[in-house]
């Protein structure tokens, strides 16, 4: 079973319905740019951990720096101010999943890595996004913005409007995680894309409002 999204679309379709009316695009092309900035919003909008935060959390500093001589990389190599916080954690952690409880010897063996790979997940739940902006952007025939390519595990999906009788556009968010049994995704998503679609509800109005008030200006102007 694939996790969703829920959220209210009420004022963006309100708005859309009157802003195709001031629109000189095409249906298709109005429904593919607005996605496009709807999921990119969504993508700022979705919390980014702070490295700083995450090192001091951790207890976590970068005792050296490594070059590789090839191409010419510079790589951090972190250490541990105490590795007791992280094992502790870890061993909490497994005992609530209930799993097998190693020792806390092997448990401190990890911490390093554990902390580690908090540092390279930074950034991972906003790319869940990624995939489908590129995609809509290309269908606009626009750049993708400031939106940076994170490696991730799940992979967002688009289909661009297109001519026809009835268009639609739809994207996807389909990085998940598994929690009692059921594919979830993370609820700060679904908030950033509630306040996206809100967002740019407001910005159509504002659009609409606009052109209102030039073409009344024109008529008084007579």
């Amino acid at each position: 079973m694939k996790a969703t999204i829920t959220i209210d679309t009420s004022q963006f379709q309100s708005a859309l319905q009157e802003y195709v009316k001031w629109s000189t695009r095409a249906l298709p092309e109005i429904l593919n740019k607005k996605a496009k900035l709807i999921a990119g919003h969504a993508y700022h909008l979705t919390p980014k951990a702070d490295r700083a935060a995450i090192m001091n959390e951790m207890g976590l500093f970068v005792s050296a720096q490594v070059t590789n001589r090839k191409t010419g990389k510079v790589r951090n190599k972190y250490d541990l101010n105490d590795r007791r916080i992280i094992a502790g954690l870890m061993y909490v952690r497994a005992k609530r999943a209930g799993n097998k409880l190693n020792t806390y010897k092997e448990y401190k063996a990890g911490a390093l890595k554990y902390a580690a790979n908090r540092l390279t997940a930074i950034g991972t739940l906003a790319s869940g996004w990624v995939d489908s902006i590129r995609k809509l952007a290309a269908a606009v025939s626009e750049g993708v913005g400031n939106v940076q390519w994170k490696p991730h595990k799940g992979k967002g999906i688009a289909s661009p409007a297109v001519n026809g009788w009835n268009p639609t556009c739809e994207f996807s968010y389909n990085l998940t995680e598994r929690k009692n049994g059921q594919l979830v995704i993370d609820p700060r998503c679904e908030t950033a894309l509630q306040m996206a679609f809100d967002a740019e509800a407001a910005s159509m109005m504002s659009y609409i409002a606009l052109k209102m008030q030039a073409k009344a200006d024109m008529i008084n102007a007579k």
